[in-house]
């Protein structure tokens, strides 16, 4: 039951954000292409994961955005073992100059891992949800958004489990 309540929420925040925003002054919505490359321990264990996250946005002054972004990211195998995630992000863009942007993220990350056991079949590990979050730089140019973040599903682990985080977006 809590994983389908989970996907029901994901999607109906992505349908919501990739719907334009008819003309509302101030809100923006688009979809955002991911790809997250682990680095440190965890780059040596997991293969990245790809996916797409849904953004929304709202200008509270000319040079802030309040945004929020949700998507799913698919892990790649490596080595027989791979690693997904599900964010629920809430986070501030800060426009220091026009087309140049520094943001932060933060909300729950839903992570599950992967291992191939070989004729034994695969392993799996429940959904389980942490604190975390993203930092980064990125460049808006009209409608096409760019970002490079450290991503950090796991606060509490931040020592071990982080990545970088590329996404490239369209805003509606």
């Amino acid at each position: 039951m809590k994983k389908l309540l989970t996907t029901l929420s994901v999607a109906a925040v992505l349908l919501v954000a990739a719907a334009p925003a008819q003309a509302v002054p101030g809100i923006g919505t688009g979809i955002d292409l991911a790809v997250n490359i682990p680095t440190g321990n965890w780059g040596d264990a997991s293969g990245m994961a790809v996916g797409a996250l849904g953004y929304v946005s709202f200008d509270a002054i000319p040079i802030i955005k309040i945004t929020g972004r949700a998507g799913y990211l698919h892990g790649l195998d490596k080595d027989g073992f791979s690693m997904s995630h599900i964010p629920v992000l809430v986070g501030v863009k800060w426009f220091p100059i026009p087309v140049i942007y520094l943001a932060g993220e933060v909300g729950m990350i839903w992570s599950k891992a992967k291992l191939d056991l070989g004729v034994l079949g695969t392993a799996e590990s429940d959904w389980e949800s942490e604190l975390g979050g993203t930092i980064g730089i990125g460049a808006g140019l009209g409608p096409l958004d760019a970002r490079v973040s450290l991503f950090m599903p796991d606060f509490g682990e931040v020592g071990d489990l982080k990545g970088i985080l590329l996404t490239a977006g369209y805003r509606f």
